[in-house]
C-alpha cells in the first residue's frame, strides 16, 4: 500500500488476480473497480498490465458483457506476442469448449469485421492454438475450437461417421447384430442392456470404439420402423418377428 492509504498499481494487480481466481465464471470490470477500492483509472491500468502479461483473459459472456478471468502463469508463454483482438478471438473460441464456434458467431461476440476474424484465425491456426473442424451434423460447416480439444459428438456425428462420411457398412452391421439378439430372445424379449452388452462385446467394434445407449437406440428405431421388431416402452425388453408382442426398449 502506498503512502496515504492509496493502493499502488501492484496492490491493484494483486487484488484483481485474487478476485478473478475466486470467480471462474468471470468478473465484470465494474465489480473489479468496487472490490479493488481504487479509482477507475488505476483499475484500468491494472487490467491492461495483467492482460499484457497474460495473467487474466477477457471474454464476452452470454449477455454480451465483458468479463475477466484468471489465467495460470504457466499458460502465459502460449500467448506471447498476440495482440488484444487475437487474444479476444482465442478466448471466445476457448469459451465454446468442445462444440466450437462459427465465424459468424465470432464476428458478433468479438465485435470484429469478417476480414479481421479470418486474418486472426490464420494467425491462431498457424501457432496451433486453434483448429477448424467440419461439423457433419450442420452440413459440414466449419467450427473453430482450441487446438487440443476433442470435438463433441454433435460436431463429429458420433460413432456413425468416419471423417465426414456416414459409415453405412458399420451401421448395417449393428442392425444385424441387434436384430439377432432380439430374435434369439423372442420368448422373453431382450432388454436394452442385453443388446448393448452383446454389441459392446462383438468383434465389429474396434478396441476403444465408444458405443453408448443412444447409439443403440438409433439402431433399434430403424428396426422398429422397418417392422423387424416391436417395442413397448412401458417395460424393459424388445421382441422381434411377425405378430410377436413387443416390450419396451428405452
Amino acid at each position: 500500500m502506498s503512502n496515504g492509504g492509496v493502493p499502488s498499481l501492484k496492490d491493484v494487480c494483486d487484488t484483481i488476480l485474487t478476485i478473478c481466481k475466486s470467480a471462474p465464471e468471470g468478473v465484470p470490470q465494474d465489480m473489479l473497480t468496487k472490490r479493488c477500492m481504487a479509482d477507475l483509472h488505476m483499475v484500468a491500468m491494472g487490467i491492461n498490465q495483467l492482460l499484457a502479461n497474460h495473467r487474466i483473459k477477457v471474454y464476452n459472456n452470454a449477455r454480451g458483457q465483458l468479463v475477466y478471468k484468471f489465467s495460470a502463469q504457466e499458460e502465459a508463454h502460449k500467448f506471447k506476442g498476440l495482440n488484444a483482438d487475437e487474444l479476444l478471438v482465442y478466448q471466445t473460441i476457448e469459451d465454446s469448449k468442445n462444440k466450437g464456434i462459427w465465424t459468424r458467431d465470432l464476428k458478433q461476440r468479438c465485435n470484429l469485421q469478417q476480414p479481421q476474424i479470418l486474418k486472426i484465425l490464420k494467425v491462431l491456426e498457424g501457432r496451433r492454438l486453434v483448429k477448424s473442424v467440419k461439423c457433419v451434423t450442420k452440413k459440414n460447416r466449419k467450427v473453430y475450437m482450441v487446438y487440443d480439444m476433442e470435438p463433441s459428438r454433435e460436431v463429429t456425428g458420433g460413432v456413425w461417421y468416419q471423417g465426414n462420411d456416414f459409415d453405412e457398412e458399420f451401421f448395417d452391421a449393428m442392425l444385424k447384430i441387434a436384430k439377432k439378439v432380439v430374435y434369439d430372445n423372442k420368448d422373453r424379449g431382450a432388454t436394452l442392456e442385453d443388446i448393448l452388452k452383446f454389441v459392446q462385446g462383438s468383434s465389429v467394434l474396434g478396441n476403444g470404439t465408444p458405443f453408448e445407449k443412444k447409439d443403440l437406440v438409433n439402431v433399434l428405431d430403424v428396426l422398429r420402423y422397418d417392422g423387424e421388431i416391436m417395442i413397448d416402452r412401458r417395460s424393459s425388453g424388445a421382441r422381434g418377428g411377425g405378430m410377436a408382442n413387443g416390450n419396451g426398449c428405452h
